[in-house]
């Protein structure tokens, strides 16, 4: 199985620029959701800067929620020229 939600796409997250980040809300039918940790870094016009993390849950059905299993895999990976769905 590799469509949509199937767990084994490419490019599941992707930088757009400007603090837009495109993130896939599909999820594999037999796991437990997904918990994106989206890492950020943002700076003032003056060069100062923080860190931080964002998650974004995406759980498997209406009535349960995504369990964090923690940063597992790079979502990135493979979005270099590809658009998303």
């Amino acid at each position: 199985m590799s469509g949509v939600g199937s767990g084994v796409t490419v490019c599941d997250a992707r930088h757009e620029g400007s603090g837009i980040v495109l993130l896939r809300k599909e999820r594999f039918g037999r796991g437990n959701g997904r918990v994106y940790h989206v890492h950020y870094t943002a700076m003032n016009t003056a060069g100062m800067s923080c860190e931080g993390v964002v998650l974004v849950s995406v759980p498997h059905d209406q009535n349960t929620l995504a369990l964090d299993d923690g940063e597992l895999f790079d979502s990135t990976v493979g979005c270099q020229g590809l658009g998303m769905r």
